[in-house]
């Protein structure tokens, strides 16, 4: 591998390792503006099964897996990333 394929490589991680946070950041903001708190993530091989407070009562919500994993690959081959300063 060219030593240049593989800088251009860390460059692209490295952007979208700074759009992850950002999201991550916006969406957790989103919970709190919604008085919603994650209690407890548990991960098992098919399902993450996630219990939160909504404004003071408990749910719980389960995530498969493979969807999960559908959904990024499809959001990866989606739209732009843009930078924010």
């Amino acid at each position: 591998m060219r030593p240049t394929l593989a800088i251009r490589g860390l460059l692209l991680l490295d952007l979208a390792e700074r759009h992850i946070h950002q999201q991550r950041a916006r969406l957790l903001r989103l919970l709190k503006e919604s008085q919603t708190e994650i209690v407890d993530v548990m991960e098992e091989d098919l399902e993450w099964v996630v219990k939160y407070k909504e404004k003071g009562y408990t749910h719980e919500a389960i995530y498969m897996r493979p969807m999960l994993t559908a959904e990024l690959e499809a959001r990866m081959q989606l739209g732009p990333v843009h930078e924010q300063h």
